[in-house]
């Protein structure tokens, strides 16, 4: 792991792409596991226990391996395969695993853009650890996230876990939470997740607003791109904000 984080950190003129957002994923995982939770292969990178236990297989890789690995990690309930790698699919589908979703990669170039300002009625600002009880609220009710999930990825510790990380949100005219986004900085890049806005404010542009603020605290933070993962459903916004496809994840549960 120790020898990993100090490699020098890859510079490239040309738009990020697949194998940055890999490289990206890499040093996430090492920089928050350790040698007995951090699963480093080629192909593969994951944290097996702990705070949010996670898998991406990313390129060709040893599938009885790592089907003898997960089945050794009971903390992991969630594997992101590369969508065409449909050997790793297949062995993992043998072994009890099934398909949620298939998630476009997305990447951002990060230059400087105008922000999107939150529309009439809205306010779109930081939050704090105060707010979190009302952000895990509003990602059980609107974000079809498991409370087990939001427990573990939101818990009052996150701006102390997912360091450095941080959370937006946009309130109503009453000062209801009713949409956030989160965004943590990695070595190159700052990566985006959890976008949610419930059903009644869609369409609203709020969706747009937060992920402007999130891409501008990432490039503050001197990240060079910004990557997410986004359902169909979100691909039509996600565009619309400047990022472009890059390649896409078949989510897998057990």
């Amino acid at each position: 792991m120790t020898s990993l984080l100090e490699l020098p950190v890859p510079t490239r003129s040309a738009p990020a792409g697949w194998a940055d957002v890999a490289d990206e994923l890499t040093r996430s995982c090492a920089a928050r596991a350790d040698a007995a939770t951090l699963l480093l292969r080629p192909g593969v990178v994951g944290v097996l226990a702990g705070a949010a236990p996670i898998v991406w297989v990313h390129g060709p890789v040893d599938t009885d391996a790592l089907v003898r690995t997960l089945a050794a990690s009971p903390e992991v309930v969630e594997v992101s395969v590369r969508a065409d790698d449909l050997v790793t699919t297949r062995a993992l589908e043998a072994a009890g695993w099934w398909t949620e979703s298939v998630m476009a990669q997305l990447v951002h170039p990060g230059r400087d853009t105008e922000p999107h300002r939150a529309p009439e009625g809205y306010a779109v600002e930081a939050l704090t650890v105060a707010d979190l009880p009302e952000l895990r609220a509003v990602l059980l009710a609107s974000g079809n996230a498991s409370a087990a999930l939001v427990e573990s990825c939101y818990g009052d510790d996150f701006f102390v876990r997912a360091a450095p990380a941080w959370l937006f949100g946009a309130r109503d005219a009453n000062g209801r939470l009713v949409a956030t986004v989160g965004v943590r900085r990695q070595q190159r890049s700052a990566m985006l997740f959890g976008l949610v806005v419930e059903p009644a404010h869609r369409s609203a542009g709020l969706g747009r607003a937060l992920v402007d603020a999130a891409i501008g605290a990432g490039r503050a933070a001197g990240a060079e791109f910004a990557h997410a993962s986004a359902e169909q459903d979100a691909l039509p916004l996600a565009l619309s904000c400047g990022f472009h496809r890059v390649g896409a994840w078949r989510r897998l549960s057990r």
